[in-house]
């Protein structure tokens, strides 16, 4: 009996140390990350910053509820078992969130904040941003993404698009529908032991890329770290679709300029087609930068930007293509500055 009222108080002095030391809300609890590991986070981790936080309470300090300052809570709507209370610093960290798209939602006691959305989220994304809650509300002020996707990623096939050129800063191309970016001092392009500039990067030319995943505003591209240049593209090609490396059925990026139409639907001038391509987006986000800020465009004014002789860029999916004839289901449309 003696050894067992030890070990029951020992249970009891261990339960009450660890509540005593869990003053560092800050850091999801093993539990959280184990779930959210097991539910497939895919490495997705967040960092934030919350603005209107009184250091020495945790709490907001405009927002008050009828039971007194309490913290700010964020929460993972889709898995809610990934949650954690904003520090004294007024910062916040959660791992293992879920990949695709996530809403985080602000609580402080009994007051719901707010939620903020964050969609095109890829495994191993790790991802800044700065909150203000001092209105009452949850404002996203700034966001940044780094170490997008699985790492390291390899493309093969045609150059669709030589989108831009820049020997001193970044070149576009569009390579079996990924757009591609090569950068000085990061990109090596070489041609068998025989080293080549992005001038030598042309339309139909195949290529080998090597690269990583990166955001560039909103858009999901690959910096090369290795272009290898393989010869014109193989003979048995197909050339019935009149997008140049177009496949229907796969993914999509152009970049052009709206011939006709607007937001509710419009074709575009594209380089490496014959004819202008038609726009569906219906179902597309429109984006605009600074995507957030007092200076960021409201949806509206953003789509208000697609209109005739307007440069925009597009991702979606090549729903139909023929040699006189493309409509590509838009998923995003960027208007350009």
């Amino acid at each position: 009996m003696k050894s067992r009222w030890v070990g029951s108080s020992l249970a009891v002095l261990a339960v009450a140390f660890l509540v005593g030391c869990g003053s560092d809300s800050s850091l999801p609890t093993s539990a959280n990350l184990d779930s959210a590991l097991a539910s497939g986070g895919g490495g997705v981790s967040l960092t934030g910053t919350v603005l209107g936080v009184s250091a020495g309470s945790s709490t907001s300090a405009s927002v008050r509820t009828v039971r007194g300052p309490e913290p700010v809570v964020v929460t993972v709507r889709e898995a809610p078992q990934i949650t954690t209370a904003v520090g004294a610093d007024g910062t916040f960290t959660l791992r293992g969130l879920p990949t695709g798209a996530f809403t985080l939602d602000f609580t402080q006691g009994n007051v719901a904040l707010g939620s903020l959305r964050f969609p095109s989220v890829l495994p191993n994304q790790q991802i800044t941003i700065t909150v203000d809650v001092s209105s009452g509300s949850a404002e996203l002020v700034s966001e940044r993404r780094t170490g997008i996707g699985h790492g390291d990623i390899e493309i093969e096939g045609p150059v669709e698009q030589v989108v831009s050129l820049d020997p001193a800063g970044d070149s576009r191309f569009v390579i079996d529908g990924y757009t591609v970016i090569a950068r000085p001092g990061v990109t090596a392009i070489r041609e068998g032991g025989a080293a080549r500039t992005v001038a030598d990067v042309t339309e139909a030319r195949q290529v080998h890329v090597k690269g990583v995943w990166e955001d560039d505003d909103g858009l999901q591209v690959v910096v090369a770290h290795e272009i290898i240049l393989q010869g014109p593209a193989p003979a048995g090609t197909p050339t019935a679709c009149m997008i140049n490396g177009g496949k229907v059925g796969g993914g999509i990026q152009l970049e052009g300029t709206v011939a006709t139409g607007g937001a509710d639907g419009f074709s575009m001038n594209v380089n490496r087609a014959t004819s202008p391509v038609d726009i569906d987006t219906s179902g597309a986000e429109f984006v605009c930068s600074p995507r957030s800020g007092p200076h960021a465009p409201s949806t509206q004014e953003c789509k208000a930007k697609v209109a005739p002789g307007a440069q925009v860029h597009v991702a979606g999916t090549l729903t139909s293509c023929d040699a006189s004839s493309a409509l590509v289901t838009a998923s995003q449309v960027k208007p350009q500055k």
